[in-house]
């Protein structure tokens, strides 16, 4: 049984309760603490999964960070980060690669950025981004719930120049219209429900405008949208970082330079991306584009979601990305980490509809998705996902219907039938992409009497781990200077060498160093050798001098 609830869509508060609870089961395990506020003053939550009682200090062992629902509506992000943490909450006692997992390495989970967004829309509200913009655009419905039904929906009205009709297959199901609809009829409106702003009787265009966090990362290719006079807005944010929740995200990574890998989950047309600058035959380091193909085919093994560029490369085959400001791009350009983005599907995928179907469908996709997803509300309408047309006045378009999709159930995978089975294929690769790190290891520490209270001290350093010491290329950038250090310690003098000193970068795979110092010491005085790295991994042995 699972300790979290996944297979619900939890407001903040029950998701803290549900995060509380993952807390109170192994307090010994993990740790929840609030990295920040949203911009609504409620806590960002962090959880910190790790065995705090082994010897490896938390500052140096390898982590992982698995960030969600940076979108408000993808909800399924923070059911996965639920899922997650109950699992390694749940087997650490009974398997021995989760104990390993959290007796060497720290997880880091912060199962929901778009807070209050998320909350917005569960309490009946509109669609946002990541979050709502407080403004007014002429021409443009603000929406509001007008019908008291409590739920802003959709409106619909007749009219000859519409760019939508009814489907001839089932009439609730609105599609836009296609050319050999020209001579057909009749033709619809659609816009949000909700009054009109400053209508001047012509055309009902637009949406309000709101915010996207997942373009507000200070990548490289950051870039505002065309910025609304009227609203004051731009929805990849005025400046990177002028969001306080992604601010409080790049705080805490930064703060926290032991993080070796990250994912990042969203729903959409189910696909796993990876950052921009790793494009195969693009990208600034050949080694690193080649390192996160190789986890990306992995994951789309487990996960059977296509590694994929960007949407782009499935219509025209061109590796390209065709988004810029968002965390994974700057997680791999600022940390230099290996990072994956996870579109973990929504309601119609689950219908039959792949990745791939989305895109070969083009003009009929709306239909031939709508039609199924109409199919599976009338086969089981307590799902919630369409909200029947019904009449209403509106004070400025006369008679309108208001109704259509619900859209959380409509943007994630099925609660009841395959949230779980989704987030298990998440947490299976989180699992092995947690080994994604380097390992250090004092493979061999002697010391030989050279008389005259003189000892020939040696150590060999190895890195046994998937990743060199600098994690990628674009690390050992990020980074400079930050390659693993040797600590001496004990009541010794050097002769030669340094007590402390810079050890170099280590390949993976068993790249090693040779340590040598001539000391002077009492027989029998005991020394440590520790080696450690910023970029997450610590290796320590002791002796005892001979002679006593």
């Amino acid at each position: 049984m699972s300790i979290a609830r996944v297979a619900a869509f939890h407001t903040y508060d029950a998701l803290t309760a549900e995060l509380r609870r993952i807390e109170q089961a192994r307090p010994d395990l993990i740790r929840m603490a609030a990295i920040g506020k949203t911009r609504a003053g409620r806590d960002l939550w962090c959880l910190e999964a790790a065995n705090r009682a082994t010897a490896t200090p938390l500052a140096f062992r390898p982590g992982l960070l698995v960030i969600a629902n940076m979108h408000a509506v993808e909800l399924a992000g923070s059911c996965q980060a639920l899922h997650f943490l109950s699992h390694l909450v749940e087997h650490y006692e009974d398997d021995a690669a989760v104990r390993r997992l959290l007796d060497e390495q720290v997880i880091y989970v912060i199962p929901r950025i778009a807070i209050d967004g998320a909350d917005h829309i569960l309490a009946g509200g509109w669609r946002v981004r990541s979050r709502h913009i407080e403004a007014r655009v002429r021409n443009t419905p603000y929406p509001s719930d007008l019908n008291g039904d409590g739920k802003v929906l959709k409106m619909r009205w007749p009219s000859l120049t519409g760019g939508h009709c009814l489907s001839k297959k089932d009439p609730r199901l609105v599609v836009p219209r296609r050319p050999e609809d020209a001579e057909g009829g009749p033709f619809y409106e659609l816009a949000d429900e909700g009054l009109i702003h400053d209508w001047d009787g012509g055309r009902v265009s637009g949406s309000q405008p709101d915010c996207d966090f997942n373009r507000n990362f200070p990548a490289a290719d950051w870039r505002p949208t065309p910025w609304l006079p009227e609203a004051g807005a731009s929805a990849h944010g005025a400046y990177p970082l002028s969001e306080p929740e992604t601010r409080a995200v790049v705080d805490f990574a930064l703060a926290h330079p032991n993080i070796a890998a990250a994912a990042d989950f969203h729903t959409g047309n189910p696909a796993v991306f990876y950052p921009r600058q790793t494009i195969k035959g693009s990208a600034r380091h050949a080694a690193d584009a080649e390192l996160i193909e190789r986890l990306g085919k992995r994951a789309e093994a487990v996960t059977g979601w296509p590694l994929l560029s960007s949407y782009v490369e499935l219509r025209t085959g061109v590796r390209q990305s065709e988004t810029a400001g968002g965390a994974k791009d700057w997680l791999y350009e600022r940390l230099g980490v290996p990072v994956l983005l996870f579109e973990m599907g929504m309601f119609y995928n689950y219908l039959g509809f792949t990745t791939q179907d989305y895109f070969k469908l083009g003009d009929s996709h709306a239909e031939e998705t709508g039609l199924a997803l109409l199919a599976a509300h009338d086969a089981d309408p307590g799902i919630g996902l369409f909200t029947d047309w019904t009449p209403f006045d509106h004070p400025q378009l006369g008679r309108v219907e208001i109704g259509g999709w619900n859209t959380v159930p409509w943007s994630n995978p099925p609660l009841k039938k395959d949230m779980e089975a989704a987030c298990d294929k998440g947490t299976r690769f989180l699992l092995e992409f947690a080994q994604c790190r380097s390992r250090l290891q004092i493979t061999a520490l002697t010391a030989e009497p050279l008389g005259e209270g003189l000892f020939h001290l040696k150590a060999q350093v190895a890195n046994m781990g998937a990743l060199p010491t600098c994690l990628t290329e674009q690390g050992r950038e990020a980074f400079q200077g930050d390659d693993p250090t040797v600590e001496l310690a004990g009541d010794v003098a050097c002769v030669t060498g340094r007590l402390n000193q810079r050890l170099g970068h280590l390949a993976a795979h068993g790249g090693n160093a040779r340590l040598e110092w001539v000391i002077r010491a009492q027989p029998g005085t005991p020394v440590a050798v520790t080696v450690t790295s910023r970029r997450g991994a610590f290796a320590q042995a002791r002796l005892d001098l001979p002679g006593r």
